[in-house]
């Protein structure tokens, strides 16, 4: 099968072999579980994971044919794992000359790694034998946690044996777009030139990137080139990268960044390979003027066995000699795992317990600042929760024994989206005051700001802190509420012994009656009665609750019959009351959800 990928000017050849099993990992930020896609092959001793991609590097040797040189897989449960001690942290950057130098690599003795693997059963030579198949390459992964091998060839069975049908296939059969063309026409039969026709005339029309493949042999790009050799015949072999998936989607989503990945690598052995070969053809080798690149195409008019005298041809030269880089394959296999480790990070599978929530959706479309704000994400965030609503009962006692409508204000002003500053001397302290409130909201109504330094526009932040004796416009309708004592707690993220008092309110008066969400909120925060666990469990349940109504209300908003306002609340389980409240919280509703939410036709 081609795709029109076909139509590429620069060919690829990469192997990616995958089949998906989700493998269970630590519960995220919203409560899903995330799963990445692994296969698990038992037939060794230590489990053989294929993660997304398998990529090889294959040669067209001239005694034995295409054969595959040199593979890198990802592998997980090895007891190298950890890597070797001492190693250090895997660079951020992707610059290859750094990447080529800077990644540890561990070199281990095949027969050791896996036993039970799939054994190399192919006749070689040099020049079609990169490491040999009693060491592999390895380098271990903690962010990962998968260890990269690279080696001869697969350790899966197979594996292998895609891998080397994609080969065949790769360096005989498959033809790219040609990169470079000449403008001289080539002869029509009977001896006339076509004007409208190009030819190659370095031998590489075959060569560039391409895209075949079917279910049962996976699908694969190839990026195909040669290396100039002045011992090869035609002066150049070639080569090719490969990859091979089960699941084609997934190579056209990333084709360009692996195919960008690969043109780098292989420009960077076609460098190495024509500095070595202009300074051999330069450098009084044991060719002649008769075959200089030039007089190449006559060679093969002479009589068999005299090229090959005249030429001192080696089929058998390897790679090394070629680039002249005796640590070629260390580099080789660094540029390539670190291929598959790019493209394996943007691959996951969320596995939902159940329906997923809003705030579940919203938080897969924050950013990672806004995530980072509001505390998501950590590994203990049940725990952060309960002391934030410990926080919010602290709170919630300090105003209500000023005996006045201060906590109703902050209730009221916090659901209906108003704006809430807190003006404190610790940024700590009054970034656990922001965060207790934000238990009371949906996720995608809060804009959380603890660390501003000047105020901003209630459309920005309804959420924000501020240093003591910050100066607010008098044109901001909010509710300041400042904070005392919390000089002397340092770190603590605890507001157990610190004051709060309203020193501003807004100009309009509380409605009356006050909305229900309200009379709940104030309920279950000044109940003593409750533990922790269950005013966490008691919120989020109300929260839901109400994010449920507002989802009816949008849902009504977009028919396209018009409805008076309080037929919407009613209709949503609402009241007048709570008008405010709902058209705030419709902010908390995902850009997914409204996306798939279209409105109605009438009938």
């Amino acid at each position: 099968i081609r795709g029109d990928i076909t139509s590429l000017s620069n060919r690829f050849l990469i192997v990616l072999i995958s089949s998906f099993l989700l493998s269970p990992s630590s519960t995220d930020a919203f409560s899903m579980k995330m799963r990445t896609r692994f296969t698990w092959s038992m037939n060794s001793e230590y489990s053989i994971c294929r993660m997304q991609a398998v990529i090889a590097f294959c040669h067209f040797c001239e005694s034995h044919g295409p054969r595959v040189i040199f593979t890198t897989q990802p592998l997980r449960s090895l007891p190298f794992g950890e890597g070797p001690s001492g190693t250090p942290d895997w660079p951020i950057e992707s610059n290859l000359n750094y990447i080529t130098k800077n990644l540890p690599v561990s070199e281990v003795d095949h027969p050791e790694l896996i036993k039970g693997a799939a054994k190399d059963r192919e006749t070689r030579c040099t020049a079609c034998t990169s490491i040999g198949t009693g060491v592999a390459y390895l380098s271990a992964d903690k962010r990962t946690q998968t260890t990269f091998v690279s080696s001869q060839v697969s350790f899966d069975d197979g594996v292998l044996e895609k891998v080397k049908y994609a080969c065949l296939r790769s360096l005989t059969i498959e033809m790219g777009t040609p990169a470079e063309k000449s403008s001289k026409p080539p002869p029509k039969p009977g001896g006339q030139s076509s004007s409208s026709a190009t030819v190659n005339t370095k031998g590489t029309e075959r060569d560039g990137n391409v895209f075949f493949g079917d279910a049962q042999h996976g699908y694969t790009m190839s990026l195909t080139f040669r290396l100039e050799d002045s011992r090869a015949r035609g002066f150049l072999r070639l080569y090719s990268f490969l990859v091979v998936s089960s699941q084609m989607q997934f190579i056209l989503n990333n084709h360009d960044s692996l195919l960008g990945h690969l043109m780098d690598m292989r420009n960077r052995l076609q460098r190495s390979a024509s500095r070595i070969f202009h300074q051999e053809m330069d450098g009084g080798g044991n060719t002649t003027e008769s075959v200089r690149p030039e007089n190449a195409p006559r060679a093969n008019m002479m009589p068999q066995g005299w090229f090959r005298k005249r030429m001192n041809v080696e089929p058998s030269r390897d790679l090394r000699t070629i680039v002249g880089d005796e640590n070629v394959w260390r580099g080789l296999h660094r540029q390539m795992l670190w291929t598959l480790r790019s493209e394996s990070l943007r691959l996951y599978d969320g596995a939902l317990e159940g329906l997923p929530t809003q705030d579940m959706l919203v938080i897969r479309e924050l950013d990672t600042e806004r995530v980072a704000e509001l505390s998501l994400g950590s590994e203990n965030e049940h725990e952060k929760t309960l002391d934030q609503l410990e926080n919010l009962r602290r709170i919630a006692r300090g105003l209500e024994e000023k005996k006045d409508d201060s906590l109703d204000r902050l209730l009221y002003h916090t659901i209906t989206g108003g704006q809430v500053v807190v003006l404190g001397s610790s940024r700590v302290s009054i970034r656990s005051f922001l965060l207790a409130l934000s238990n009371l909201l949906p996720i995608g109504c809060l804009r959380v700001n603890s660390g501003a330094i000047a105020y901003a526009h209630p459309n920005k932040h309804n959420l924000l802190g501020l240093p003591k004796g910050t100066e607010i416009p008098e044109w901001a309708d909010c509710l300041v509420i400042e904070m005392e004592g919390e000089e002397w707690k340092g770190d603590s993220e605890s507001l157990e012994g610190v004051s709060f008092s309203v020193v501003r309110r807004p100009s309009s008066p509380l409605p009356s009656p006050l909305p229900a969400l309200l009379i709940r909120y104030k309920q279950l925060v000044v109940d003593e009665g409750f533990t922790e666990n269950v005013l966490e469990a008691t919120i989020r349940s109300t929260r839901d609750q109400w994010l449920a109504k507002t989802k009816i209300l949008f849902q009504l908003m977009r028919q396209p019959t018009h409805y008076s306002i309080n037929k919407m609340l009613i209709s949503s389980r609402a009241a007048l009351r709570d008008r405010d409240v709902m058209f705030f919280w419709l902010e908390g509703l995902s850009k997914a959800y409204r996306s798939l939410s279209c409105p109605s036709s009438p009938h």
